[in-house]
This record gives structure tokens, sequence and C-alpha cells, in this order.
């Protein structure tokens, strides 16, 4: 059956009083008396009235003011897609007055991450979108943010922190299980697998290591046998310095069948088997365009994509509906874990 909707007169009829002291008693402001407030409360109960929080919203007319704190997009093309995505976000909130201010910091950098977080504080938002890219540093700055009251919502990575209004992002042990599961039905002999980090700090970095937790865990339930794990994190920036590195694992391990890179830099791994002309099966993450090309050359099995777009997007959606519309955000929202092949790429890009 369809709702019925009551106008302030209805209820002032049903409740045998004025409009105006309908007014009073749904906003809560004025003089009403017990009586006419009693009355008024029983027929709102009675017809389950809900509040036109739209309205509302849209008459406070309040300047809502969101910062955004995550690795400089200049610096890593694997967050213009996050930006993108708070672009997207920014373009749907026509009907609010809500702005969106970028904090960005160096993803190699924890003390310009630190810096930038207090940045963020010095500018007084009404709520914070984060991407957690320090761990520890992160939860020092939301106990800095739980002290102020600001609402926190994070995205990419998960975070052990009950003061967070939310997190959108992936399971990423789940994801490391996913990979492990794609590398052992591809791979026709048993051997060793490299699980490669690129240019993090592995120690802070909790998405690299719920990954590589993950991982191991697949082959740990499958007790198999024959196969050895091997974990490299690959810290040089310059190309052959990584080659180097690599070289010194494929020149001493004849038997390294498989590789998981644990990020978006997947073609550097690739860069590396197609210039050696090595057969290795790979697996990795995200739709870069460097990373789509090795898919479609062959160097790389399958992408997974983390759609770090959609997850910046519903991050700052959720933060904005409950500044404005004080809708409560759940607390999480985990994306499916999308396995791109050369062969279906095309329906993704």
């Amino acid at each position: 059956m369809k709702k019925m909707r009551y106008t302030s007169k209805d209820i002032a009829k049903l409740a045998e009083v004025s409009r105006g002291t309908v007014d009073r008693v749904i906003h809560n402001r004025g003089k009403v008396s017990e009586v006419a407030r009693k009355k008024v409360e029983k027929v709102l109960k009675e017809i389950n009235y809900q509040p036109n929080v739209l309205a509302k919203a849209l008459q406070a007319n309040q300047l809502i003011r969101i910062a955004v704190l995550m690795p400089s997009p200049e610096n890593d093309v694997f967050w213009k897609e996050p930006l993108a995505g708070i672009e997207a976000a920014q373009s749907g909130m026509d009907l609010f007055d809500v702005s969106y201010e970028n904090f960005y910091f160096d993803r190699k950098n924890k003390e310009d991450f630190k810096r930038m977080t207090g940045a963020v504080l010095e500018s007084q938002p009404d709520g914070i979108i984060l991407a957690p890219f320090f761990y520890r540093e992160a939860l020092d700055f939301l106990s800095k943010c739980q002290e102020k009251g600001l609402p926190c919502i994070t995205f990419n990575t998960h975070m052990d922190s009950d003061y967070l209004l939310s997190f959108v992002g992936q399971d990423l042990h789940q994801s490391g299980r996913v990979a492990a599961g794609l590398l052992h039905k591809i791979t026709a002999t048993s051997g060793t697998i490299l699980v490669v980090h690129f240019n993090e700090n592995i120690s802070n970095a909790m998405h690299m290591q719920e990954k590589e937790v993950g991982f191991r865990d697949f082959f740990s339930d499958k007790k198999t046998e024959g196969w050895k794990i091997h974990t490299i994190n690959i810290t040089e920036e310059n190309q052959q310095d990584q080659f180097d590195h690599l070289d010194t694992f494929f020149n001493n391990d004849p038997n390294i069948v498989a590789a998981f890179v644990t990020t978006s830099k997947t073609y550097r791994f690739a860069q590396y088997l197609k210039y050696n002309h090595i057969h290795c099966s790979l697996v990795g993450y995200d739709l870069l365009e460097d990373n789509i090309k090795h898919l479609e050359s062959g160097e790389i099995d399958f992408l997974i994509n983390q759609n770090p777009k959609k997850q910046a997007q519903l991050a700052a959606t959720l933060l904005t509906d409950a500044l404005t519309l004080k809708k409560q955000a759940p607390k999480e929202i985990l994306l499916p874990l999308d396995i791109i092949s050369k062969e279906n790429i095309e329906s993704f890009l």
C-alpha cells in the first residue's frame, strides 16, 4: 500500500490544535502547553511521522567543510583514481553547500604525513576522509580527531579503531588468498613463489601485511608440498637497481615459478620478466596503464581490481550524508574482488 503523506494541516486537524502548534512541537521551538504537546505527539506516533531530513538540511544552508588526506597523485599515479572519486562525489552534491579540501603527503615520508595531519587539524574541518598509509601515525591522528569530535572515514586500508565512522575498501586478507588461489591454479609445477613489496616500509604498511598473511594462509591451509614462499622488499627507485635486486633471487634460485606483487606496481616486476625473457606466473593489483599493457602482452596473468575511484567516492558520499542529512553510515563497505584477465579487460575499461 502506498504510504500516506501527512501535512502539518492534516496533523493539526487530527490533534485538534493549530498548525502553528504542530510546527512548534515538530521543530521543538517556542512555547506549547503540555496538553497540546501530548495531543500532537500522540498523533505523530500513530501516523509514524518521519521528518523530511532533506528539507531540513537544505533549509539550514550550512557550509560543510571536508578534509581529504591521501598520498600525492603527482608522486604516485595510483592516487589519481581516488582523487577522481572525490571529484565525482563533489559534483553530485549540488544541493548542499559542501567543500572538499585536499591535503597530500609524500607516501615515502611519514614525517610529511604527520606534518599534513597537523595542517588538516589546523584547517578545522567538519569531517575527514583518510587514506591511512602510515598505520601507527594514522592511529595517533585518529586519537586527536576523537579528542576534537571530528568524524572520520577511511578508505583503502582498514584500521582497528572503534572511533571510525566507516571504512570503505576490500577484505585485504581475502584478497591475498584470492591471489594465492589464482597462482596455485595456473602454475604447472610447484616451486618458489615470490611475494614482492615495492617501495614501502612493510612494518608500517598494514595493507601489504594483510595481503601477505592471506596469501601465506592459503598455502598453509592447503598443506601443499613443494611450495616455498619468499618475501622481497624492493626499496630501490631506479629500474636498473630494481633489476639487480631481482637478479640476486633469480640467479640463486632456478625454481622461481610465480610471483605476487602486493601493490599497483606490478608492471615493474613484469618489466623485469620481459627484459630477461623469463616465464613466471604473475598476479598483482589495479588497472594502471602500465599494468594493462603487460596484462595484454602476457607478462601479467591476473590483476585484482581494488577500484580506488569507487572507494574514495563512496567514502566522500557517506561522510557528506552523515554531516548534512545526519544519516548513519555503515561501519564498513567491502567492495568485491574483481579478477581481471586479458580476456575481460575491455569490459572493465
